[in-house]
């Protein structure tokens, strides 16, 4: 599939300029003068149309989308309908070529999970996989508004994670910058002065105009470092061998280990409890549901499970005896499959994770603040001590 603009003559005269996924430009012409349009120019698009789109798309948006296609499902209206109707009510570009090329890949015979998957870059893993559960168990009308609200909420969970972690943040960058600055700029100041004394410069206040000089001349190391950080957790991603072991450390870490199991843990009941209510069955569910996981571990554990329950386990043991999620978890999901109320009780337990992870993350970051401003206050006042210190002795030797 390739990705063309053009430019055409309606019917009435009028100019339209859009774009359109084909396979080749003769296609798109005959597509073109199928509806009625003269094609005065059609350009391919290198990547330029997707790249924009791709940056175009907010969460929030797919929220909108899914939502406006649940109620047009609901109607009984068909895929194609429904997109072309959506892409009507939308002013935003981005959109309006997205839902286009969804209902020209929908139009010539595509599924609508098939059609997301080429805009994998647009659409998360989690959305595509129950559009085609739901696609296959012919429970769409079901599960899409299931799905809207799911992503939904956890768009307002990531939102409240992220405006948590904002003044902590802010302030962390502030204190870096702030020592980087006085000891890059203000301790070499009394460099000369400390050169005039005969017994030689204390050992503290020497270390200090040894990491100063260091940050003059290498300072830029740190800042490469930071940078690459993030391409380093991307590499670690396509590396199994060090993904397992970076998540295993994350998820036994006492910072963030909890925050990880608890994220997780509401992910996963949450999309299970979706699916299990929209009709969609337990297996596959399990394997929708453990595509949705961060953390490798889990999916590993969860993938056990899956075994144990084909083998005709019941899932509350399985996932005691195969993974690493909380006990009351699988015990609670166990009682739950013994009473028939086994989606009532994940949802229940999705709650309480999602809860939990909140109540955690708030602790976590009314503790980091005071940390941090104790740990600042303390290296600002070590360095500012030290060097008053070191002209004191030169005072007291001029005495």
């Amino acid at each position: 599939m390739q990705h063309f603009r053009y430019t055409a003559i309606d019917r009435k005269g009028g100019q339209v300029t859009a774009a359109e996924l084909a396979d080749s430009e003769s296609e798109l012409v005959r597509r073109l003068r199928s509806k009625g349009l003269s094609p005065i120019s059609i350009e391919q698009d290198s990547g330029g149309t997707r790249a924009a789109i791709s940056s175009g798309i907010r969460k929030a948006d797919l929220v909108d989308i899914l939502r406006g296609l649940g109620t047009l499902f609901a109607s009984h209206v068909p895929i194609d309908r429904a997109l072309g109707l959506l892409a009507q009510t939308t002013d935003r570009e981005a959109v309006v070529q997205l839902l286009t090329m969804l209902r020209e890949s929908v139009s010539r015979g595509e599924s609508l999970a098939g059609s997301m998957a080429q805009r994998s870059d647009v659409f998360p893993n989690l959305v595509i996989s129950m559009i085609r559960a739901g696609e296959e168990a012919g429970i769409l009308e079901h599960l899409v508004p299931q799905l809207a609200d799911f992503m939904d909420e956890r768009e307002q969970t990531r939102k409240q994670v992220v405006s948590a972690l904002i003044y902590p943040a802010f302030l962390l960058a502030v204190g870096v910058i702030s020592v980087a600055l006085l000891i890059g700029f203000v301790v070499p100041s009394f460099a000369d002065l400390f050169s005039q004394m005969k017994d030689g410069i204390p050992a503290s206040a020497a270390f200090l105009l040894a990491m100063s000089d260091w940050i003059r001349h290498w300072g830029w190391t740190l800042l490469v470092a930071l940078l690459a950080l993030p391409l380093g957790w991307r590499l670690v991603n396509r590396i199994p061998e060090m993904k397992i072991k970076r998540d295993r450390w994350l998820l036994h870490s006492p910072l963030f280990g909890t925050l990880v199991l608890y994220q997780d843990s509401a992910l996963f009941c949450r999309t299970l409890s979706a699916l299990l209510a929209a009709g969609v069955p337990l297996i596959q569910g399990l394997v929708i549901s453990r595509g949705v996981l961060s953390n490798e571990v889990l999916q590993q554990g969860v993938l056990l499970a899956e075994e144990k329950v084909r083998a005709g386990s019941s899932l509350g043991r399985a996932l005691e005896a195969h993974t690493e999620f909380p006990t009351l978890l699988s015990r609670l999901l166990a009682v739950g499959e013994e009473s028939g109320r086994t989606q009532g009780v994940l949802n229940q337990l999705a709650l309480r994770y999602d809860r939990r992870l909140k109540e955690r993350l708030a602790r976590l970051v009314s503790l980091i603040e005071p940390v941090l401003i104790l740990v600042l206050g303390v290296v600002v006042g070590g360095i500012v001590m030290t060097m008053l210190s070191a002209v004191f002795s030169i005072n007291d030797m001029g005495a």
